[in-house]
């Protein structure tokens, strides 16, 4: 087996999320419990075992609680390993099967995207006590984000459960500054994301200024064993679709989300969203950067 830790989602060569990635031998995963053990060994949010065939590349991932059933960064961080390691391929699209559903992999030497489904919106919090709950869970008030979408009427962001292979409560803030500032409760935020049928929070907050940079986000997911991460590819999907049902962010446009300031380890997501309705496809990806290998 070959084994690699990856930063994904980098900006500027910096910056972005560490995945443990484990290219396997012959035709099978190892057994779980070894998987865990490595991930353990590994100490970062998620670890990707892959087994790589010539038409269908199998992913499965481990946080340090459990298996879960996508991980969008660990995606991005296996497919950089897979060049490295001679499999993978400039140029050439890659089915994958993970425990969320199939996804497409497309690769090139400085970027990596993945290409998911179209989301579904499995809830929406709107009653004033169950907002004050979500949001006193980041030790912050209520304080609605107003959009003005096409009708000319403003309108509230209200939390949604976004599930694009894996659900994510996605939550709007009102400013950076605040965003920033935020202070979760990690015990109150895996209560609710266990009430919610969710795996934890994709919070973000609108771009007031910086040209070409459409939000600026912090992930929480306690209930699967991480306190919070510097990149979320799977919370990023959920974002985009999110965004483009209040019209946000259209069909055919790009959009860059930027992660992990208020840790110290900024990263940078593309997204784009192809099509629409029934037949939408959202894009998410990213440049990475092998920090170490050893067999």
């Amino acid at each position: 087996m070959l084994y690699y830790q990856v930063n994904a989602f980098t900006c500027q060569g910096k910056g972005g999320n560490p995945a443990g990635i484990v290219i396997c031998d012959g035709d099978a995963f190892p057994e779980e419990k070894e998987m865990q053990k490595i991930t353990a060994g590994f100490g970062h949010t998620e670890t990707a075992f892959v087994l790589f065939g010539e038409d269908i590349v199998q992913l499965r991932y481990f946080t340090p609680a459990g298996e879960v059933d996508m991980c969008g960064h660990a995606t991005i961080a296996a497919f950089k390993a897979l060049m490295d390691a001679g499999l993978a391929e400039d140029g050439v699209d890659y089915l994958c099967t993970t425990k969320g559903g199939q996804i497409v992999v497309k690769v090139s030497p400085h970027f990596v995207s993945m290409e998911t489904a179209h989301g579904r919106v499995k809830s929406t919090v709107k009653d004033p006590m169950s907002l004050q709950l979500v949001y006193s869970a980041l030790d912050t008030p209520y304080d609605p984000v107003k959009i003005m979408p096409a009708c000319n009427t403003y309108m509230n962001l209200d939390p949604m459960v976004v599930d694009n292979g894996l659900p994510i409560l996605v939550v709007p803030i009102n400013g950076v500054d605040t965003l920033n500032k935020l202070s979760p409760n990690r015990e109150l935020i895996r209560e609710i994301s266990k009430a919610l049928g969710c795996v934890g929070y994709y919070c973000f907050a609108f771009e007031p200024k910086e040209q070409g940079i459409m939000a600026h986000c912090r992930g929480f997911y306690p209930l699967v064993g991480i306190d919070e991460e510097s990149a979320t590819g799977t919370g990023a999907a959920a974002l985009a679709f999110y965004l483009s049902g209040f019209g946000t962010l259209p069909s055919e446009r790009e959009a860059v989300f930027l992660q992990g300031e208020a840790m110290g380890d900024t990263s940078q997501i593309l997204t784009y969203i192809k099509g629409s309705g029934d037949e939408m496809k959202i894009l998410v990806g990213g440049d990475a950067q092998i920090i170490h290998k050893h067999e």
